[in-house]
């Protein structure tokens, strides 16, 4: 593999954590199907090596695996074998921890120990409580969790036991960096979802474990993988350590910026808060997830008055009122549930899912606020742009044209912690929602505050576009990068 077409993209291609992950895995994926070494070792003996060392140290004959069962393609000078063949295995048990820690105490791995292709603990238990049989792996075995986050594996550093959540492999003549790298791969990943019991937790005992096919190609070649995979994922080991640093200080200066924001209590205060917002942009709203935070801060603003430079929102006089002086708080037609719908409805219908129907009635005009009222989207906000009908387990809010703006109180309360009840299956009551209260400024400051919150809010849209079609155009780089790399 020439490395050096990747490394020279690294800047472009590791802009995200997700993408670094994903280059690992592709990485990994290449290595263990000899993508790196492609035509450097065709004169190996391959496997044949390795199987008739084992034939030697098991003093028993090692028969070869029928090749249809490969699940991926390798070169043609390496062969396929299993990790019962190529390790001695076993699963491990859980040790008595009541002995006492002395010379005789061993490193105890458990799966939570098991990181980064590398099994280490400082845990330390007995070797001489009496009952218990310890399994121990020797230095240089691989520790494979079996139960729960099936698949993450590591090479132990000392002899260690673990357990009974892990099976242990020690080979005899393969190198164990290289069989922890392929169980790593998407290729054994995918078999082991083939092969995990479906319960709740998975499960993958060590008989299916061990009988997965491996392919394997000489020890030389094993090792030469191996240290050029550890040189490419050392490389992007570092990349997401600076990469979480960045995030770190970027996360920092977000909230530093909207508690500036927050806290303002002038005009001015407010003023300067937000030019900081607007002169630092790329790096306050630099990824997905600060976008929805960023969202949340704007409708939170909007809710209490400090997303408009309007002086008298810093008064004392400011005006709040229950929802039901200002508005006409009504449930959904009780009536009708989703079975109600038609396919040629000539109206929009609304669950408590959103706008998700048609129907033969309008009830409503069109931007009239509805509010989810019970189940997994209790709380949410929706605005249909068309007339409809809103069904069960709905709440409608029809605002006093007077005195409040239709776009100011759906924004307003969408920024709000609205009253909900119940835990396993949450909802809403219409009294609780009646007397919630809510800032109601002047109609030309809802209206100002309500095109504000569009504009910013279309800009977080559009920003959130572009992070993700560019996150598409580097995944698809980074393929075709690795791919001519290979």
């Amino acid at each position: 593999m020439n490395s050096k077409i990747l490394i020279d993209n690294l800047d472009l291609l590791s802009n995200e954590i997700s993408t670094i992950q994903h280059l690992k895995n592709l990485i990994i994926d290449l290595a263990v199907t000899g993508r790196f070494s492609r035509g450097m070792f065709e004169s190996e003996l391959g496997s044949e090596v390795i199987r008739k060392s084992i034939e030697k140290s098991n003093s028993k004959t090692i028969k070869s695996l029928d090749e249809s069962l490969s699940y991926c393609d390798v070169p043609n000078h390496w062969s396929w074998s299993n990790t019962e063949i190529l390790c001695h295995t076993q699963t491990g048990a859980t040790p008595d921890k009541s002995g006492s820690i002395d010379e005789n105490s061993i490193t105890y791995i458990t799966s939570a120990d098991i990181q980064g292709f590398r099994a280490h603990s400082e845990n330390k238990v007995s070797r001489l409580v009496e009952g218990k049989k310890l399994r121990i792996a020797p230095a240089g075995s691989i520790l494979f969790v079996g139960i729960g986050d099936v698949g993450r594996c590591g090479v132990t550093e000392i002899e260690s036991t673990f357990n009974q959540q892990i099976h242990s492999a020690t080979p005899y003549v393969t190198d164990p960096k290289f069989l922890c790298l392929f169980y790593s791969s998407t290729f054994f990943r995918n078999q082991i979802k083939l092969l995990s019991s479906a319960t709740t937790l998975t499960i993958l005992n060590k008989s299916k474990w061990s009988s997965i096919p491996v392919p394997v190609p000489s020890l030389m070649e094993q090792q030469w993988i191996v240290e050029k995979a550890e040189e490419l994922l050392g490389i992007f080991d570092e990349l997401e350590a600076k990469l979480n640093f960045r995030k770190l200080v970027e996360t920092a200066s977000r909230n530093s910026v909207v508690d500036a924001v927050s806290r303002a209590q002038s005009p001015e205060e407010l003023r300067i808060a937000w030019k900081r917002i607007e002169d630092n942009w790329e790096v306050i709203v630099g990824d997905l997830e600060a976008i929805n935070s960023v969202r949340k801060l704007i409708l939170s603003l909007a809710a209490k008055g400090k997303l408009v430079e309007n002086p008298d929102r810093f008064s004392n006089e400011t005006t709040y009122f229950e929802l039901n002086e200002v508005c006409q708080v009504s449930w959904g037609n009780l009536a009708l549930t989703k079975s109600s719908y038609t396919d040629d409805g000539e109206f929009l219908a609304v669950s408590a899912a959103g706008p998700d129907g048609r129907i033969g009635i309008a009830e409503y005009k069109a931007y009239t606020p509805v509010l989810s009222a019970i189940g997994a989207r209790c709380g949410t906000l929706f605005m249909p742009s068309e007339d409809f009908t809103a069904i069960k387990n709905t709440m409608t809010l029809q605002p006093n044209s007077n005195l409040l703006d239709n776009w100011y109180l759906f924004y307003s309360l969408r920024g709000s912690e609205l009253p909900r009840r119940g835990s396993a299956q949450p909802f809403m009551s219409k009294s609780d929602i009646e007397k919630f209260k809510i800032r109601v400024p002047s109609l030309d400051e809802q209206k100002l505050i309500a095109s504000t919150v569009e504009s910013l809010l279309e800009k977080c849209d559009l920003l959130e576009s572009k992070l993700r079609e560019a996150d598409q155009l580097t995944e698809k780089f980074a393929r075709s990068v690795i791919a001519a790399s290979a």
